[in-house]
């Protein structure tokens, strides 16, 4: 599909998609386990949100032997754009917290 063809409520669809990216924005390059365990979500979902962001294009697959490594594509706009949301948000003082 890649990261054109993809709506961004594609990419934000669920909490636990989020919290991958999430980890991967402020990690930028992960294995699944570390990103398991930060996240508190399951191999199997974590597998299935990493291999749905690599298809969009926002995380790239690195290889090395038996390990793989999860990398955030801070080089892509969109991606981008998702990182500065992501700081932008953690960083702000909402005077209305829920």
């Amino acid at each position: 599909m890649g990261i054109a063809g993809c709506p961004i409520w594609d990419v934000l669809s669920s909490r636990g998609k989020v919290k991958v990216i999430k980890t991967l924005v402020d990690a930028e390059e992960l294995n699944i386990t570390e990103i398991v365990r930060k996240t508190d979500l399951s191999h199997r979902s974590v597998k299935s949100y990493l291999s749905e962001l690599c298809e969009t294009g926002l995380v790239e697959l690195k290889k090395f032997g038996r390990i793989r490594i999860y990398r955030y594509r801070v080089e892509v706009t969109r991606a981008r754009a998702l990182q500065y949301l992501f700081k932008t948000w953690d960083n702000s003082h909402d005077p209305y917290p829920d």
